[in-house]
Parts: C-alpha cells; structure tokens; sequence
C-alpha cells in the first residue's frame, strides 16, 4: 500500500511540475488517491481482520 501511496504521490507531483494541478490541487488529489487505497485497510481494521 505505501508503495502504491509513493507512487501515486509522484505521478500527482509531475502533473503538478507540468502545471496541471496547483500545489493545493495536487495536495488535494494526493489525498483523495491515498483515501481510496487505504479504504480496504480500514474496513478490514473496523472487522478485525488486520493487525
């Protein structure tokens, strides 16, 4: 997950240097990719299945 995170954040961060998001755009964007790939490991952490 945090590779997939690192990831996400340099692709937004190049779009960003490119002039397609402003640095409160990308933080934004940044956010909202990182919430939808830690959703599972919530809902799993809610249901006990995760350490």
């Amino acid at each position: 997950e945090w590779e997939r995170i690192v990831t996400e954040m340099q692709i937004v961060a190049e779009r960003m240097v490119r002039g397609e998001f402003t640095p409160r755009a990308a933080a934004a964007e940044i956010d909202r990719r990182a919430d939808r790939l830690l959703e599972k490991r919530r809902w799993m952490i809610e249901q006990g299945r995760a350490q």
